[in-house]
């Protein structure tokens, strides 16, 4: 299974962030190689094929305030440790950060960008929990 989160910033080498030993999965280097336009030359790891911050245009995911949205929303949704089992721990992760450092507001634009690209690369669950303004 592979699950897009697009949302604010994510720790990539969190210790909820691996797969367990003998687990298939279901992009391979090679299939995020050929299916990304936008691929950063060395994925974080297995667990997490495909990262981007789309906000910024650049390859840095992480934020640096560790309480934000993504970093709680990543491992509710496949986070693996011996302090976090979700349902979905063995699934592939596609990290898609769509805020800018210390904003709140993410470009209906880049949203989009983010979504059309977790289709095309494959996810079978697109999270997007943004919020707004109006609800």
């Amino acid at each position: 299974m592979v699950i897009a989160v697009i949302d604010s910033g994510f720790n990539p080498i969190h210790e909820t962030m691996r797969l367990d030993s003998g687990v298939d999965v279901a992009l391979s280097e090679k299939d995020m190689t050929e299916k990304s336009k936008i691929w950063a030359t060395e994925p974080i790891s297995t667990k997490n094929p495909f990262y981007y911050n789309y906000a910024e245009g650049n390859y840095n995911i992480k934020e640096s305030d560790n309480r934000s949205h993504g970093m709680h929303t990543r491992p509710l949704a496949a986070g693996n440790s011996n302090t976090v089992r979700s349902y979905a721990k063995n699934a592939q992760l596609l990290l898609m950060r769509v805020f800018p450092e210390g904003s709140d507001e993410a470009s209906d634009l880049i949203v989009a960008k983010a979504v059309r690209d977790a289709a095309d690369l494959g996810a079978d669950v697109i999270n997007l929990s943004l919020g707004s303004p109006a609800g």
